[in-house]
């Protein structure tokens, strides 16, 4: 275990990190790698927590108790959780996941902040409309919840407003057996899959698959997971092009149900929308 008062910043090729770090007072993390960042060992800062790399597939939990919360950015490939992120602190701090491919979330992991937005941003790199790899898969039983903050799943450099900070492109896959976006790698009971609770805040899931297989999906929700935005909306969009897979597949069965749930009383509480390009 590490422990300072001020901030810690390791910067190298690849770096794994197993031990745990912390900081006191408002000391930030900041993990900086041109190649992949890895390892079992938690960060726990009292600032904010930034890892910029090639690749993350870091198992340690990491959390923030800064005003900027969490951001995992990676340059050349994928983002896997294997471990909690919380950012419960600030009421506005973000859970913000870039990744330049894919991002998946291990089975059971939690995502929480206390108001701020989480949003996985595959293929931010990618512009609008162009055939790169970046899906977003969570594996079975992981939970996002917010507390009023959105829940946005999308890619490419496509952006709402002017900002630039909230992607709603597609996440993409190429690959037989996946989904764009998927929630869930297979069908449980009710409300023992992957669970997406806002707390009023819009939830918003973009995603595109584009291979001639059955077995491939734009978006793909999982028999057993649970979507609630409170009074917030929730927008489902996702694309095909293939006769044979589907732009959005809502595994929902007698015993395993899903549920999606707003009670928004403004605009069009949920909007699912297929399309076969």
């Amino acid at each position: 275990t590490v422990s300072v008062v001020g901030n810690i910043d390791i910067y190298g090729a690849a770096v794994t990190n197993n031990a745990s770090l912390t900081t006191t007072g408002a000391g930030d993390i900041t993990i900086t790698a041109s190649g992949a960042y890895s390892g079992s060992g938690a960060l726990n800062a009292k600032g904010n927590v930034v890892i910029n790399a090639g690749s993350s597939s870091g198992t340690g939990a990491l959390t923030s108790g800064g005003a900027g919360g969490i951001a995992i950015t990676t340059s050349t490939g994928s983002i896997s959780i294997g471990g909690n992120l919380n950012a419960t602190t600030w009421t506005t701090a973000p859970i913000t996941l870039k990744s330049k491919t894919d991002i998946s979330v291990t089975a059971s992991k939690t995502i929480t902040t206390a108001g701020g937005n989480a949003i996985f941003w595959s293929r931010y790199l990618a512009a609008a409309g162009a055939t790169t790899q970046g899906s977003i898969t969570l594996n079975n039983s992981a939970t996002v919840t917010t507390n009023g903050g959105r829940i946005v799943m999308a890619g490419t450099t496509a952006t709402e407003g002017s900002a630039g900070l909230i992607p709603n492109g597609y996440a993409y896959t190429t690959a037989a057996s996946t989904g764009g976006v998927q929630l869930g790698s297979s069908d449980t009971a009710a409300n023992l899959n992957v669970i997406l609770s806002s707390g009023n805040g819009a939830i918003s899931i973009y995603g595109q698959q584009e291979t001639s297989a059955n077995a491939a999906w734009g978006v793909i929700i999982r028999g057993g997971s649970k979507i609630d935005s409170g009074s917030g909306t929730i927008t489902i969009d996702g694309k095909t092009n293939s006769n044979g897979g589907n732009a959005v597949d809502i595994e929902s069965s007698a015993t395993n149900t899903v549920s999606i749930l707003s009670a928004a009383t403004s605009g069009t509480a949920i909007s699912i929308t297929g399309t076969s390009l």
